[in-house]
């Protein structure tokens, strides 16, 4: 199988399965070429991930780049791979599987090195085609021969030193590898006894919402300790316009604060519930859990909370938005996450114990509440007309959460 890394094209191209992300390249059987175009990741982290491929014995490594990572560089060097800066061959199907074919059956298609010497040799081919006496002076001939000696040296130097470098490259990076490994397998162990001692903790009692009726299944709560700043919108009752707000905030986010930002919405199972998701979002459900591509949406709905899938879903973005609509007893989310609560009204207040300064409303607006969302007058059906809308009434309401989250 050959595939290509690259976070702008798209998987259309006949023969070639492109990913986004060299995680999801790790989940993939039998690679036989790895054309990199341009990566989300650090270099530091391709580094790793180039390593790891590496020993898994993929044939062949290829970086196809108008402006290639100097990093990048040396470490495909380092793997026998080669290099091409013109990414004219993603523009032609047929242009690239020639450039493929080449580059695994040993052509070499990149230029010679070239020195100051190339210049008397250049002299002395047309010399020759000319006939020119001066080929008969053994002065100027060992002139020649010293210059093509020249010229080889310098290029064997230039080899190795290319191949020390992307070997060394490579063996950091393994080095680093094995130690991330490493990391990673304690905080899998630490996480496994962390759980165990929650599990065995008494879970704290809170009054059960009217809407969560006690056939449906129970989620626990994940608990979150990355480095995303994570907004928890916990719907405590149907709130009105809540959703088109979310939806017009996480543009706000994107586009004026230049933020990556994704908005998830957790809710509960029945086909009633789940048809409200069936369009403009990405639906994670039992199963296409293990779909990781779904993962890298902008905008996901989920009726699967559990513990790995949240895990999977938080990460890899700025900002994270989780609505919890679940209308349950626990939050979905804890830990580090910012949290306010949405209500449909001042009787909410008492029935869960929550406080006006920490709730957004809706229609009307109580003293001390965080916000209110406003009602929009001729209610547009199109949804980027509602988001405009949206963005233009809620500038303040977007302040109380910029500031909240720090953004």
């Amino acid at each position: 199988m050959r595939v290509i890394i690259s976070k702008d094209l798209t998987d259309n191209l006949k023969g070639y399965k492109v990913e986004r992300t060299f995680k999801a390249v790790m989940e993939l059987k039998n690679i036989t070429c790895l054309i990199i175009h341009n990566y989300i990741e650090s270099d530091f982290d391709v580094g790793v991930f180039v390593s790891r491929l590496h020993n898994m014995k993929i044939g062949t490594f290829m970086y196809i780049n108008s402006v290639p990572s100097v990093t990048l560089r040396m470490v495909i060097l380092g793997v026998g791979g080669s290099i091409f800066e013109d990414e004219f061959y993603f523009e032609d199907v047929d242009e690239l599987d020639s450039l493929v074919d080449d580059v695994i059956s040993g052509v070499n298609d990149t230029s010679i090195l070239a020195v100051n010497n190339i210049a008397v040799i250049t002299d002395f081919m047309q010399a020759f085609a000319r006939g020119d006496s001066r080929l008969k002076q053994p002065l100027y001939l060992d002139r020649v021969n010293s210059a093509i000696q020249d010229l080889q040296v310098t290029t064997k130097q230039r080899e190795l030193q290319l191949n020390t470098m992307g070997t060394s490259a490579v063996a950091v990076f393994e080095k680093a590898s094995k130690i991330i490994s490493a990391m990673n397998d304690q905080y899998k162990t630490l996480q496994e006894q962390l759980d165990k001692l929650l599990t065995n903790q008494e879970p704290q009692s809170a009054p059960r919402d009217r809407f969560n009726s006690g056939d449906l299944q129970f989620f626990p709560s994940y608990k979150y300790f990355g480095t995303c700043k994570v907004l928890l919108v916990r719907e405590l009752s149907p709130c009105r316009y809540l959703t088109s707000f979310l939806y017009a905030y996480r543009h706000h986010v994107h586009y004026e604060k230049n933020k990556r930002c994704k908005l998830i919405f957790v809710h509960q199972k029945g086909k009633g519930v789940s048809a409200k998701y069936s369009e403009g979002y990405t639906s994670i459900t039992q199963e296409s859990m293990h779909d990781i591509n779904l993962y890298h949406a902008n905008i996901i709905a989920t009726n699967n909370p559990k513990q790995d899938v949240m895990k999977s879903l938080l990460q890899d973005d700025d900002i994270i938005i989780v609505v919890d609509r679940l209308y349950g007893a626990l939050d979905i989310v804890t830990q580090k996450v910012t949290k306010v609560n949405a209500v449909s009204g001042m009787s909410d207040l008492a029935r869960y114990g929550v406080a006006a300064k920490d709730c957004i409303f809706t229609m009307s607006k109580p003293d001390n509440c965080l916000f209110c969302l406003p009602h929009i007058n001729q209610y547009p059906n199109v949804k980027d007309s509602r988001i405009a809308k949206y963005v233009q009434a809620c500038a303040d309401s977007f302040a109380i959460l910029d500031k909240k989250l720090e953004i």
